[in-house]
């Protein structure tokens, strides 16, 4: 091979490197180019490091969790305000109803009825109100159903106890239950709680309540 040959080969050779150098560099500068607009757009890319490409499904995750924590939690100041509604106005409704007769029976005999019992009457009660959560999301209403089924064997339970052992309801001294049995039926509809006696003005102390309504059902 001539000098001259050999010249033009190595031309070529060196040619065709510095074109395949340029093709990628003009690639990898495409590549940047259309690397910030799907930043922009959110999406997960490829080359994100394993912690980047990570935050947008903890941040969902989070959402979700907050959701139902606030849902199941929401339940139970719910429940209260359900439980008081239900016992005042169709427990002690005037009307001879089915529900109304029960009622007067369980005051006449002051028992309570088993846990199970209970828990199983409790919650026919709270059947209207437990699918509020889905209004707002599928897991909202999980949530807030869990939290209602918690919340009627809390309900159940202080209501036993208040019948069987009043002095475990350290919160309250004497319980509401107690009092609306013994003194106030007419008064103390809240079993877990007195905040909507007080609401609505029928919390009443037991001597109280004795003077003014005699004990009347």
């Amino acid at each position: 091979m001539s000098l001259k040959s050999a010249t033009l080969v190595d031309k070529h050779v060196r040619s065709k490197r510095l074109w395949q150098r340029e093709g990628n560099s003009e690639e990898i500068h495409r590549n940047r180019a259309g690397f910030q607009p799907r930043l922009l757009r959110g999406e997960v890319v490829e080359c994100f490091s394993t912690k980047t490409s990570f935050f947008p499904r903890d941040h969902s995750t989070m959402t979700t969790a907050t959701t139902v924590l606030i849902a199941f939690a929401l339940a139970f100041p719910v429940g209260t305000l359900v439980e008081y509604v239900l016992h005042r106005w169709v427990l002690h409704t005037r009307s001879r109803t089915f529900v109304s007769r029960r009622h007067r029976m369980h005051h006449k005999s002051n028992e309570a009825d088993t846990l199970w019992g209970d828990f199983r009457d409790f919650s026919l009660g709270g059947i209207p109100f437990v699918w509020l959560g889905f209004l707002h999301s599928l897991a909202a209403g999980l949530a807030f159903l869990a939290g209602g089924v918690c919340y009627v064997f809390l309900l159940a339970l202080v209501h036993k106890l208040s019948h069987e052992r009043p002095e475990l309801i350290f919160w309250m001294s004497p319980p509401s239950h107690e009092l609306h049995h013994c003194e106030t039926p007419r008064h103390n509809f809240g079993i877990v709680t007195r905040f909507w006696d007080r609401v609505f003005g029928t919390y009443a102390p037991g001597v109280l309540a004795s003077k003014t309504n005699g004990g009347a059902q």
